[in-house]
C-alpha cells in the first residue's frame, strides 16, 4: 500500500450563542434504538411539536451486519470479520450523523432554542436492560457540537424516572410504561412512551409550567390546548 499523506484543516468562525436567560424554546430529546430519537418542542405557552424517528430499519440492518460477522467468524475469515465490523461502525455513524442533523434542523426553526438531553454517564451501570453497543455518548456528542456550531446551548439533566413519570399528573410508577405504550395508572393519561419521556426531559430542563392534557373521547388521541397529536 502506498504511503498516504493526510492534512487536517481547522476552520473557526464566530457564533452567537443563546444566553440561558433568553431561552424561549426548549427541545427535549429522548434517545433509543427502537425509536432512534423522540423530541418534544415546548415554550412557555404550549407544546409546539413532537417528532419520532423510527429505528426498525436501523435495527434490522445492524442485526444483519452482526449475523454476517458471526458467519465470517465461524469460517475463520479474518478479512471478512474486519470488513463487517467496519461496515457496522460506518453504518451506525452515518445514522447518528443524519439523526443529529435532523434534531438540529428542528431546533433552528424556533426562537432562541435550547436542547435538553439526559445525562447517561452511568446508563450501562443502572439501566435494567442496557443496550451495550448503542453509542449514546457519540450521539450526544454529535448533537452537542452541531448545536454549538449553531449557537444553541445544550443542557444535560438527571434522567431519573423520565420514562416512568406521567407527563400529565407527575405520577411515577413502573407499571405506567409497557414497551412503547404509556398509560398512567393514576390519571389514565395515554401516549407513546418515548413522547412522554421527551416531554418530561424538555420540562425538566426548562422553567415552564406544565399544562394538563386530556384524551380525545372519540379518537383516543391526546389533546393539548386544542391541538391534536397522534402516535
Amino acid at each position: 500500500m502506498e504511503n498516504q499523506l493526510k492534512a487536517h484543516l481547522v476552520v473557526t468562525w464566530d457564533v452567537d450563542v443563546v444566553d440561558e436567560e433568553d431561552v424561549e424554546t426548549v427541545i427535549g430529546v429522548d434517545l433509543g434504538e427502537n425509536v432512534i430519537y423522540s423530541l418534544a418542542v415546548i415554550d412557555e405557552k404550549d407544546i409546539q411539536n413532537v417528532e419520532l424517528k423510527d429505528g426498525s430499519e436501523f435495527r434490522h440492518n445492524r442485526e444483519r451486519l452482526k449475523e454476517k460477522r458471526k458467519e465470517m467468524m465461524a469460517k475463520g475469515d479474518l478479512k471478512g470479520i474486519k470488513k463487517c465490523s467496519g461496515e457496522h461502525e460506518k453504518y451506525t455513524e452515518q445514522v447518528l450523523h443524519s439523526s443529529s442533523r435532523e434534531i438540529i434542523n428542528e431546533a433552528i426553526k424556533y426562537d432562541n432554542p435550547k436542547i435538553v438531553l439526559e445525562d447517561l454517564t452511568d446508563y450501562r451501570k443502572t439501566a435494567p436492560n442496557a443496550i451495550h453497543d448503542w453509542p449514546y455518548a457519540l450521539m450526544q456528542e454529535m448533537i452537542s457540537y452541531k448545536a454549538k456550531a449553531n449557537g444553541i446551548p445544550v443542557e444535560m439533566i438527571d434522567p431519573r424516572n423520565t420514562s416512568k413519570m406521567c407527563r400529565c399528573c407527575s405520577n411515577v410508577s413502573n407499571s405506567n410504561r409497557n414497551g412503547v405504550e404509556f398509560e398512567c395508572d393514576e390519571c389514565g393519561y395515554e401516549v407513546h412512551a418515548d413522547v412522554n419521556a421527551a416531554m418530561n426531559i424538555a420540562f425538566r430542563g426548562s422553567s415552564f409550567e406544565r399544562e394538563e392534557y386530556s384524551i380525545h373521547s372519540e379518537t383516543g388521541e391526546f389533546v393539548e390546548n386544542g391541538g391534536l397529536f397522534s402516535f
